[in-house]
């Protein structure tokens, strides 16, 4: 297995605490079943026995992810693919929804204004999960959706 001591991806590392092994192991039972299934498509020096031991989603990265996308290495990987310091230079009206409660996340990945465009409006909620957003406002069919009523009101 390829050794990754000096990394620290902060969303990976959230995941791979023991609060959080139930989102970890779900997001990559489907991940390694995926690469699983089209091994022989892969071309990669990663023996399949090798993928069927990961354990976490940092160590697929470092096997997979960053060597099949032709980035130099798992620092290459995160670097170039973590949109934080692209924020800055985005220059379409863009609106960012964010949750501060995401349990993949930390508050270091909330972006601060300093690393923002102008054209970025950050809406910060306090409770929302990872990409549910339920409001505790029922509607007719159920409970409301935050981020569908956000989105709409636009």
């Amino acid at each position: 297995m390829t050794e990754f001591k000096n990394f620290q991806p902060e969303c990976s590392t959230v995941l791979n605490r023991p609060s959080r092994f139930v989102y970890q192991k779900h997001i990559l039972t489907g991940l390694k079943e995926t690469a699983l299934k089209k091994f022989s498509q892969i071309k990669t020096s990663v023996a399949l026995n090798e993928i069927q031991i990961i354990k976490s989603i940092i160590e697929y990265d470092v096997v997979l992810t960053a060597p099949l996308h032709g980035f130099k290495g798992i620092d290459d990987y995160y670097s170039q693919c973590s949109t934080q310091s692209k924020l800055i230079n985005i220059k379409t009206p863009t609106l960012l929804i964010h949750s501060s409660d995401d349990p993949f996340m930390t508050e270091q990945s909330i972006p601060r204004k300093k690393q923002l465009s102008s054209d970025i409006e950050l809406r910060l909620s306090s409770r929302g999960g990872h990409v549910g957003f339920v409001s505790s406002n029922r509607s007719s069919v159920g409970y409301g959706y935050w981020l569908e009523e956000s989105i709409l009101a636009i």
